[in-house]
């Protein structure tokens, strides 16, 4: 998070402090006779900085190096749509074969395939900045939804056998997860983050989202067949938002397939299709490391 940003949210707490502090006394903890106290206003103002500041590295960090994929730099309201299929029968069979989950697998074969882009064009790349996302849900109702998109940082440079990768990654997921917990990580600052200009949040947001090369996601769809007024539903194809990345990966699994759309912005991926050629030899490399054959 930049300072100039810390300083604006800081103006904005030490006003919106005075002028609700019942609301702002929840979010950095019950602190009798706040208001009555200057000098408490302060440290009250900075603890709830310095939260905002702990929690952001946990929900946007993830990032060992200042390095992103150079092919996707640029950003535009242009989008392009590519589809994916993999059996998710042969997914759940290499993944746990390498010791690892469908997601697991759907988010190395995401990375590899934008590593495998950027190699194919000649173009050395430090990292690929992703994210991922964590369920944070606490029942089992079928409505409704909880969860927390993760960063990860693929180094480009790392394992060399597709498994080691694969298990490189996975192990990525699994530490970042881990800093995930109870409704999310951005659950402990949003009362704060209601407290500030919606010009700051939004802010914010476009400079987190402009660091992210691929934002993927995974849905779990009928593990059954579907209809549509009688006729079949072949494939769903979900479409994730874009949302200032270079592009979004989501799959939703069903019936028996991962049906995968591969959204982009224009600007950034010049070449979807060539990026879905990459994907799918991503997906077929992971497979025949877990011993399917596709």
């Amino acid at each position: 998070m930049s300072d100039s940003i810390l300083d604006t949210a800081t103006r904005t707490l030490g006003h919106n402090l005075r002028r609700q502090g019942g609301i702002l006394t929840r979010a950095v903890g019950s602190v009798a006779g706040l208001l009555a106290d200057p000098a408490k206003i302060s440290s009250g103002v900075t603890s709830a900085v310095d939260q905002i500041r702990s929690t952001l590295d946990t929900a946007t960090g993830g990032r060992t190096i200042n390095a992103g994929a150079p092919l996707w730099a640029k950003r535009s309201r242009r989008r392009h749509l590519e589809v994916l299929h993999v059996s998710l029968d042969d997914a759940k069979a290499a993944a746990k074969a390498m010791d690892g989950s469908v997601n697991d697998f759907f988010v190395a074969g995401a990375a590899l395939g934008a590593l495998a882009y950027h190699a194919e064009r000649d173009t050395p790349v430090e990292a690929i900045n992703m994210t991922f996302v964590v369920s944070t849900r606490t029942d089992k109702a079928m409505g409704g939804n909880s969860f927390t998109p993760v960063p990860l940082q693929v180094r480009g440079e790392g394992a060399q056998t597709v498994e080691e990768r694969f298990r490189e990654i996975r192990d990525l997921m699994a530490e970042r997860r881990r800093g995930v917990s109870g409704r999310g990580a951005m659950s402990a600052i949003a009362g704060i983050a209601n407290l500030l200009p919606t010009s700051v949040t939004t802010r914010f947001a476009r400079q987190q989202a402009a660091k992210i090369d691929l934002a993927t996601s995974n849905l779990r769809g009928a593990p059954f067949q579907t209809f549509v007024a009688g006729a079949k539903v072949l494939a769903g194809i979900p479409l994730g938002p874009v949302a200032g990345t270079a592009g979004n990966r989501t799959t939703i699994s069903q019936n028996g397939s991962l049906d995968m759309g591969l959204l982009v912005g224009r600007a950034a991926i010049t070449d979807p299709a060539g990026l879905r050629r990459n994907l799918d030899d991503a997906y077929r490399d992971l497979l025949a490391a877990g011993g399917i054959v596709a």
